[in-house]
């Protein structure tokens, strides 16, 4: 029995043993595993910090010099200017300042040159405006980008901006303006094709409401409209009368694209029909073209009963949740004649 209890003791010493061999293994191994580790995963004090350079330094701009457009041809505000600045990066200038290329006069303007540091270098120059406006007949070329950034192009003497023609008391369109094939919506009244189905299906979805909207008057010619324009001086005086009639050539019924309905009258304003049109037109692609308290910069009145076409894209970005804005604060162009 003694060798027995001999073996049982030596075979208990060798599993501690092995135990034993066996944690070191398994502490080796996750000091290892953990050295990998730590090797391979950068710390915070490995980590590359980048030198910050602090760049006061201001670009440089050379080549300003005064500007004279004359309505002949495009007005190049920046390929004459020399820019450089001492990093690679990109350059960003911008004319600052308000000029109307149909307006003549001198207009002090400001060339802002900026960095990616936003350093900035300002140059004054002086846009001299010298053209012949206000004559509807003169058909005249050019492109220029509003205040707003939007190009404005015109073409023959017609004024666009993102393809939609622009008519009022700063943009006319020539006494020949032909709009084109024409057809007829009601009553003996012609507009574009475009703007039967939206106007007819606005006529349609308001009916179902029970209101009654129709077309009193849409296109006019440059002769229809000077007829017009003529009687209301005769009756009111010229000053009056400009507040809500267009001289001939800077009408939006010339284009087509107009619709005057119901009453045109001060009195079509709060009926239901002229409350329904303020907040629908859009979904059809037209637009309350003058807005209540927007009179000074339409230069016209208030005129609930005079849609303008210009598409549901354009319409809803101009509607505004009823408040009306108008082409000339979206686009960034002025309506004045040129007295």
């Amino acid at each position: 029995m003694p060798n027995g209890i001999f073996y049982m003791k030596g075979r208990s010493i060798m599993n501690k043993k092995r135990l034993a061999i066996l944690i070191i293994g398994v502490v080796l191994f996750l000091i290892l595993v953990i050295g990998l580790v730590l090797h391979f995963v950068p710390n915070s004090d490995d980590k590359k910090v980048g030198a910050f350079v602090n760049d006061t330094e201001k670009p440089t701009l050379n080549g300003v010099q005064d500007l004279t457009f004359d309505g002949k041809t495009d007005l190049d505000f920046y390929s004459h200017l020399q820019m450089s600045d001492n990093s690679n990066e990109k350059l960003d200038i911008t004319v600052t300042g308000d000029y109307d290329l149909t307006v003549n006069g001198e207009y002090n303007l400001l060339y802002v040159l900026k960095d990616a540091s936003g350093n900035t270098e300002e140059q004054e120059f002086v846009l001299t405006v010298d053209i012949e406006k206000g004559n509807p007949t003169k058909k005249v070329s050019y492109k220029t980008v509003t205040p707003k950034g939007y190009t404005l192009e015109v073409i023959d003497g017609i004024a666009y901006i993102e393809g939609h023609i622009i008519v009022n008391k700063s943009y006319s369109i020539p006494k020949d303006y032909n709009p084109g094939k024409m057809v007829y919506l009601e009553k003996s009244q012609m507009v574009l094709p475009e703007v039967v189905d939206p106007f007819k299906q606005l006529v349609s979805d308001s009916s179902q409401l029970g209101l009654n909207i129709y077309n009193a008057t849409c296109y006019r010619s440059y002769g229809f409209q000077n007829t017009l324009y003529t009687n209301y001086i005769k009756r009111d005086g010229k000053e009056a009368a400009e507040t809500y009639s267009a001289r001939p050539g800077y009408s939006e019924h010339h284009t087509g694209l107009a619709i005057d309905v119901n009453s045109v009258s001060n009195a079509f304003a709060g009926t239901p029909e002229s409350v329904w049109l303020n907040d629908n037109c859009h979904r059809y692609g037209f637009i309350i073209r003058y807005p209540k308290g927007k009179e000074d910069i339409t230069g016209y009145q208030y005129e609930p009963w005079h849609l303008r076409y210009v598409g549901e894209e354009l319409a809803a970005k101009l509607y505004n949740n009823g408040d009306w804005i108008t082409m000339e604060e979206y686009f960034g162009f002025t309506s004045d004649y040129n007295k």
